[in-house]
């Protein structure tokens, strides 16, 4: 099937290192692409603001943004956050079609350009002639997809899930001409943003019908998850509290605990 190729060769071009990556996530994929398929068919949410949109190509739109969710953070954390928009071909002039939205995340240390590389996710080429809007927004370096738990780092804390929860995705749909329902709306993410898709999907089941993780870090029990090692002590801290004395926020976000809220 189409989709299920175009699906597959977006993920795997950018991770084709590891052996048997594919055959691994083809399951999954296949649900992803089967969604797709299966569906052709306006007001900023308040507190994000669109300051500057940018058009890298005929398909492909960069929009900047402020949020409060963001703010008094330094740069390497979050400059204004950035999201970019793959929309489908000729949709300005299919005015009367609404089409489905996949969201994907980036990993570590990367950001919103990532799935747009040519040599990553070449994710433009990939998703020539498909029915869906692809939305690729700033996770941060070391954001974690997640509202980050103090300031023990010594800025206000990022609020990462509020901005791609609560605002991004109201923002999109206001703004694109999307289906609105959870059964058109899938999320992926590597790594990190493995993490991140599977985490968001858990714990809002009514947003997201299709979820993918691709070498996310779906187990923050775990003690040998890099996020609990004690080098990265300071850094969990702050994003989730110290597992000693904050066992219950890791497993209010964590994938592993939640996992029974992907079947609902």
């Amino acid at each position: 099937m189409f989709y299920n190729r175009a699906i597959i060769n977006l993920i795997s071009q950018q991770y084709r290192q590891w052996a048997g990556f594919r055959k691994r996530l083809f399951p999954v994929l296949t649900l992803l692409s089967t969604f797709l398929l299966g569906h052709f068919s306006m007001a900023a949410h308040a507190d994000l603001t669109l300051i500057n949109e940018e058009q890298l190509s005929p398909r492909l739109h960069e929009l900047t943004f402020t949020t409060s969710a963001l703010n008094f953070v330094p740069f390497w954390v979050s400059a204004p956050p950035k999201v970019r928009v793959l929309l489908p071909d000729n949709y300005d002039l299919n005015r009367g079609q609404h089409y489905p939205v996949l969201y994907l995340y980036h990993g570590g240390l990367s950001d919103q350009a990532s799935w747009t590389d040519p040599s990553q996710g070449n994710a433009e080429a990939l998703t020539a002639d498909m029915p869906v809007i692809v939305v690729m927004p700033d996770g941060g370096p070391v954001g974690f997809y997640k509202n980050w738990f103090s300031n023990l780092l010594g800025f206000e804390p990022p609020q990462w899930e509020t901005f791609h929860i609560d605002q991004l995705i109201p923002w999109i749909d206001a703004n694109y001409r999307t289906v609105q329902n959870r059964s058109s709306r899938a999320v992926a993410g590597f790594s990190m943003g493995g993490f991140g898709a599977i985490s968001y999907a858990a714990k809002h089941p009514e947003l997201f019908g299709i979820a993918a993780s691709l070498s996310g870090a779906l187990n923050l029990n775990n003690p040998e998850n890099d996020i609990r090692s004690p080098a990265q002590e300071f850094l969990s801290g702050a994003i989730f509290g110290f597992y000693s004395s904050d066992e219950v926020r890791y497993r209010g976000v964590n994938p592993a605990d939640l996992v029974s809220n992907l079947t609902k």
